[in-house]
């Protein structure tokens, strides 16, 4: 019982560390970008690494012990990018067949870009330049893009893989 305590302590406290996503918010490329890079730090912390390790090793026990860190811990973050991606899909900022599969999608590459440091310890801990590079990665393979003309008042709109080049 203890065992599964220490893992939803964490759980709560990583959904507590991640910040919100305002659904409103008018740059939402700018935002999606932060909450990334706001998860890879998070989860790059080395209580999390040792979570995980332990939550791998507890697996054949615990067979919903996964799921139920991943759902308290980065679930009410997904709730968010997914509830910010509807709004501008609503507002014809950006086109998106399903924005919360989108959300999911873009948690589970950031989170698969972390299980490489819990599988194979001691790498070196990424800069921001290489954070910021698995964020765009992970958002363009999501089908989220930004277009390289700004024409609605000097920002960036998303836009999905069908919408061609800009």
């Amino acid at each position: 019982m203890l065992f599964r305590s220490l893992i939803a302590a964490e759980a709560e406290r990583i959904a507590r560390v991640l910040p919100n996503i305002d659904p409103d918010e008018p740059d939402p490329g700018s935002a999606l970008r932060q909450i990334g890079i706001s998860v890879l730090e998070t989860l790059n912390n080395p209580v999390t690494i040792a979570t995980l390790r332990l939550i791998i090793g507890a697996l054949g026990r615990f067979p919903r012990l996964g799921e139920e860190f991943l759902r308290n811990s980065l679930g009410p973050t997904v709730e968010g990018i997914a509830a910010s991606l509807g709004v501008h899909a609503a507002s014809k900022e950006m086109r998106i067949g399903n924005s919360h599969a989108a959300a999911e999608e873009f948690a589970r590459r950031c989170l698969a870009h972390v299980m490489e440091r819990v599988l194979v310890p001691h790498q070196p801990f990424l800069t921001e330049a290489e954070y910021t590079a698995v964020v765009e990665d992970s958002l363009r393979k999501c089908g989220i893009r930004w277009r390289d003309a700004v024409p609605h008042g000097g920002r960036a709109d998303l836009m999905s893989p069908s919408d061609g080049e800009a």
